[in-house]
């Protein structure tokens, strides 16, 4: 999702038990609809322990004294670049990087933009289509999982060898 979305995103926005993330209107780019995600596995286990910490509100909160609510997409690329083997780079790179490997994991051109929210500009699908295709973007995610837990294994095993 875009970063400014994945700062503001609630513990109230979440529903752990669909796996599912509810973006408001008002929290997205066009401001007019509101637009649902389907989480993997691994994205329910952290954002339960966010909501643990954090409950209903800011799960990015900023720190103390600070003049916003939320954390600044600053802090986020600095935080990053200090842990280990992390290059400097800019939050918005990894929504490009999804959206090109999640074609190697062969998630088609279509669902990769309803996931990312992308306009729909034809005239069927602007004026007519209100199918949620939340069901295709369910099966995308699991989809995703698997190619990123398979491509982080193999990275670990040539690590493990060549130690």
């Amino acid at each position: 999702q875009r970063v400014k979305e994945c700062l503001t995103v609630e513990g109230c926005d979440i529903d752990l038990t669909a796996k599912l993330r509810t973006i408001p209107a008002h929290k997205t780019k066009g401001r007019k609809t509101m637009h649902l995600v389907p989480l993997t596995s691994q994205a329910v286990e952290l954002l339960t322990m966010l909501i643990s910490l954090e409950g209903a509100g800011w799960l990015f909160p900023s720190r103390a004294g600070s003049k916003g609510a939320i954390m600044g997409i600053p802090s986020v690329s600095r935080g990053a670049s200090r842990m280990a083997g992390i290059i400097a780079f800019q939050p918005r790179d990894l929504r490009r990087t999804w959206k090109s490997r999640a074609g190697d994991a062969g998630i088609d051109r279509f669902t990769r933009d309803l996931i990312q929210q992308h306009a729909r500009t034809d005239t069927g699908s602007k004026h007519y289509d209100r199918y949620d295709y939340l069901p295709q973007m369910r099966e995308a995610m699991a989809k995703w999982e698997a190619w990123l837990a398979l491509t982080l294994a193999e990275k670990e095993l040539l690590a493990d060898i060549a130690a």
